[in-house]
């Protein structure tokens, strides 16, 4: 078959044969295979190193071996506290035993570390305070303290006397004429001395705010400041300003010598002394009459 072949205006040129174009026989290019990612390396972890627990520092008591001996006391208390939490034990005290080696009233006294042992003495009537300044013993010691004399160490055992025994004598055989029997007399029944007497306050001239409260303490009461052993005093009139009196009692054992002052608390707990010296006083089997002072003046 022939290509016929057109002018502009459409009029026949011509014609030919029509052309065989042969197909490429070229192969098709294969492609490139497509490599995959190389992973990265896992990085292994560090291992977990447990911390150290800290270990509080444990805590640590000492103890306080104390020998006491007074004249005239037939048994003895320890009232006491330590410097580090400053409780004092409950009046009387700690009963002390009697030491068979050394015949001094004994104790064993355990108390926390750094810390001193401040006491006084007592036989239920007759307080040794030392003056009012009370013993400071250091922990881990051991004291002797003879009628307010305080040495290191333990007191000297008593001396033990072997006597030679005298030779003995042939018996004599002695034959006694008997007495006669006489009966005793009646004994009248004993007058029994008190052992304590009472001592009347009565405080002026202390200005005071409302909530606060007035009260004697001294050697007589360990110089509590607060608790059952307190001595408070109660108030006529006002409980506020200067114009009010504060009156009270407490009861000491006869024939004694005491010291002591007047003390303010507030509401809040606070504790205000009086800035004048121990104030003394020295009583003997009866009641004295009424104490009449006015605060800081002796």
């Amino acid at each position: 078959m022939n290509v016929k072949l057109f002018n502009a205006d459409g009029s026949i040129t011509g014609q030919r044969a029509p052309m065989y174009v042969a197909p490429s026989t070229a192969a098709a290019a294969t492609p490139a295979p497509t490599l995959a990612p190389t992973p990265a390396p896992t990085a292994t972890p560090a291992p977990v190193v447990a911390a150290t627990p800290v270990v509080a520092n444990p805590i640590t008591n000492q103890t306080v071996t104390v020998y006491y001996k007074k004249t005239g006391f037939s048994n003895a208390n320890i009232h006491y506290r330590n410097t580090k939490d400053l409780v004092w034990t409950v009046v009387p005290g700690k009963a002390m035993t009697v030491d068979a080696t050394t015949g001094y009233f004994k104790v064993d006294i355990s108390i926390p570390d750094a810390s001193q042992l401040e006491a006084c003495f007592n036989n239920g009537t007759t307080w040794d305070s030392n003056g009012g300044l009370n013993y400071k013993i250091n922990g881990n010691s051991t004291v002797n303290i003879t009628n307010g004399v305080v040495v290191a160490g333990v007191p000297a055992s008593l001396a033990t006397t072997v006597s030679t025994p005298a030779p003995t004598a042939a018996p004599v055989t002695v034959i006694a004429t008997p007495v006669p029997t006489i009966a005793p007399a009646p004994t009248a029944a004993p007058t029994v001395a008190p052992s304590t007497v009472t001592v009347s306050f009565s405080l002026g001239n202390i200005s005071t705010a409302f909530g606060d409260s007035v009260a004697v303490t001294g050697d007589f009461s360990g110089w509590v400041t607060s608790g059952a052993n307190l001595n408070k005093l109660s108030v006529t009139g006002a409980s506020t300003g200067t114009s009010n009196t504060w009156t009270g009692k407490i009861t000491v054992g006869v024939n004694k010598t005491i010291q002591y002052k007047f003390i303010k608390i507030s509401s809040t707990g606070a504790v205000t002394w009086e800035s004048i010296a121990n104030r003394s006083l020295t009583v003997g089997t009866s009641n004295p009459a009424l104490i009449t002072a006015s605060w800081n003046v002796k």
